[in-house]
């Protein structure tokens, strides 16, 4: 994801308009035991949705 985001903001940015849509679950701000990687996974979306936001 990160990748295609990379990929396609240059693009994003010259047209000045464009949306990028993340699906996550609450499973991104939350962990349950045994779920170590899939949380790991969804945090990540999370953090990398977070850090775009930022201006």
């Amino acid at each position: 994801m990160a990748r295609l985001i990379q990929l396609l903001l240059p693009h994003m940015r010259r047209r000045h308009s464009g949306s990028i849509i993340n699906i996550s679950s609450i499973a991104g701000r939350m962990s349950m035991g045994l779920g170590g990687w899939y949380h790991a996974s969804k945090f990540t979306l999370e953090a990398l949705r977070g850090a775009l936001l930022m201006k």
